[in-house]
């Protein structure tokens, strides 16, 4: 794919969201969409407590599940990242109420070079930068909401010509 995309990084971790993968040290580790899914909402709010039923919410839409389900994905999350629940470097376990991910998470973009190696480039600047991105779901929602709008003037604009016509 020749598309420049978002990463995130955090402790010399490399997640690739749209691939699927966390690179560490070079080794690539392959998710399943889920735990891929899982470790976007909780690096997307770093720092902060994201309670089950969100997660469960936006993991499970329309479908009820019961809390294991979602202790069962986190513990697959933590197996990729080589993270331990008693001692978490990258998700701590908030008892009764959720999760929070630890690391600060720098988003980046990434272009492929011409020989496929990804160049990446900050685009977030640290916490306390006054330059941030938003996380990958807003953005879907503000370029579908710009889409929306387009759409509706341009059948406005029409609607007002084959008025004017008549």
């Amino acid at each position: 794919d020749s598309r420049a995309r978002i990463l995130l990084r955090f402790d010399g971790i490399e997640f690739d969201p749209v691939e699927l993968r966390v690179v560490r040290d070079g080794a690539i580790t392959e998710l399943h969409p889920k735990v891929s899914r899982l470790l976007e909402l909780l690096a997307s709010r770093a720092g902060q407590l994201v309670s089950k039923e969100e997660l469960v919410d936006d993991l499970w839409p329309d479908t009820v599940v019961n809390e294991e389900a979602l202790t069962q994905l986190v513990r697959k999350l933590r197996r990729a990242l080589g993270d331990d629940a008693h001692q978490p470097r990258y998700v701590q376990t908030v008892t009764t109420r959720g999760y929070r991910f630890l690391p600060e998470v720098v988003t980046v973009m990434a272009t492929p070079a011409p020989d496929r190696a990804p160049l990446s480039v900050p685009l977030a600047a640290p916490p306390g930068g006054t330059e941030a991105v938003p996380p990958p779901r807003l953005r879907t929602w503000v370029v579908l909401a710009a889409g929306v709008l387009v759409v509706g003037v341009l059948a406005l604009l029409s609607w007002q010509a084959l008025r004017l016509a008549r």
